[in-house]
């Protein structure tokens, strides 16, 4: 199901600019030393169904993505960011009520003159699915 404008709508949970501190990237001095990072999701579900149904067991629970990210900080060495948004949309879709998920991992102390660098995705639960499918 694809999120639209002529969709019922979404509810939308967040984690926002969570902080990380791991060793990260490609660049030499990259793996002399860890970095902060500031990570955030949006999980989408379906309003109609999740607003009317969601209960204590049922409800999209973002901590053990919390504890995943948390864990991030542990890592001997990452070479790529896209390794841990990888990692963040399998912990987003282990969830049913999913439906899809916007996940951003930067870099904010990476490079000059600029804000911060990183990557981030969007992906729909049956796009997910079927590149997991084409590319197990």
């Amino acid at each position: 199901m694809y999120l639209s404008t002529s969709s019922p709508g979404y509810t939308r949970i967040v984690l926002r600019n969570m902080e990380v501190t791991t060793r990260i990237g490609l660049a030499a001095w990259e793996h002399e030393r860890s970095q902060r990072l500031l990570v955030s999701l949006e999980l989408y579900a379906g309003s109609q169904n999740y607003l009317r149904d969601v209960t204590a067991d049922s409800m999209i629970d973002y901590c053990p993505i919390y504890e995943l990210i948390r864990g991030w900080g542990e890592r001997t060495h990452t070479d790529l960011i896209e390794t841990l948004v990888s990692e963040l949309l399998e912990a987003c879709f282990a969830h049913p009520q999913v439906m899809a998920c916007k996940v951003s991992v930067t870099k904010p102390e990476v490079l000059d003159r600029i804000e911060a660098a990183g990557a981030e995705a969007f992906v729909y639960r049956q796009d997910y699915e079927r590149g997991r499918r084409e590319h197990p």
